[in-house]
């Protein structure tokens, strides 16, 4: 294995372990839908907007479907990656959370 497959496999271990703290701590409390979609980290760039909410209690997957359906104008993907949400499509979600 090169160097450089190396270096990849640790980033991506790396983005793995920093996705599932944030989402652990949205779970206990600690830290908001909010923060993370202000704050913008590069570790949750290519996460889904549903696998954010989600992480939420008492956010399962029909009331994130719920939610992102009624965005005016057009419904937003599930599967969209945050990095792609318009400024006004995040503050939808930060409101609406």
């Amino acid at each position: 294995m090169s160097q450089q497959s190396i270096e990849a496999l640790k980033k991506a271990n790396h983005v793995r372990s920093e996705r599932n703290r944030i989402k652990r701590e949205i779970k206990a409390g600690t830290v908001t839908v909010r923060d993370v979609l202000e704050a913008d980290p590069y570790v949750c760039a290519a996460m889904s907007i549903s696998e954010l909410l989600t992480s939420q209690t008492r956010w399962g997957p029909f009331r994130v479907s719920r939610l992102l359906a009624w965005y005016p104008p057009h419904p937003i993907s599930e599967n969209r990656e945050i990095r792609d949400l318009s400024p006004r499509q995040k503050q939808y979600i930060i409101d609406a959370t």
